[in-house]
Order: structure tokens, then C-alpha cells, then sequence
């Protein structure tokens, strides 16, 4: 794969970063639902089939989802240690 290759994938996998960083972003905000959120990821991902095989999709689905899993829980914890 040549250098200005690398350089044409590089926009769509931005891209699809940051859709699934400010779909995260409006979940912590209490913007959208955790079904929301996850259907937003899981569009991003398939948009971005072409620069990514299967292995990279099940990793950055796993990748996102763990961070929903990480605020629920934090919330969780706050929620039960309140004064």
C-alpha cells in the first residue's frame, strides 16, 4: 500500500472516531439513550467496512461499549455512596 493510500483511508477512520466519540459524548450528557448510542456506533462501524476487517470491528465495538459499561458504573457507584 503506497503513502498517499494511507492518506485516502485515514479521513473515513477520523471520521467514524469521531462519530462514535460524540455519540459517547451525548450518552454522558444524558442527550440520547444507551440504545442511541449503541445503534449510533454500530452504524459508524458498518460505514467504515471498507478500511476495516472484521477483527478491527468486534475490537472498536468492544473498545466503545466498555466505555458506556465504565460511566454506568461510575454512575452506579456515585448513585449507592451518596450522603
Amino acid at each position: 500500500m503506497s503513502k498517499h493510500e494511507d492518506q485516502d483511508e485515514s479521513p473515513s477512520q477520523y471520521e467514524h472516531i469521531s462519530s462514535c466519540i460524540k455519540a459517547i459524548d451525548d450518552y454522558w450528557a444524558q442527550n440520547i439513550s444507551k440504545w442511541e448510542v449503541i445503534t449510533q456506533i454500530s452504524n459508524s462501524l458498518q460505514l467504515t467496512t471498507a478500511s476495516m476487517d472484521s477483527k478491527q470491528r468486534t475490537t472498536a465495538r468492544g473498545t466503545y461499549l466498555a466505555m458506556l459499561d465504565k460511566h454506568d458504573q461510575m454512575l452506579a457507584g456515585t448513585g449507592s455512596h451518596g450522603c
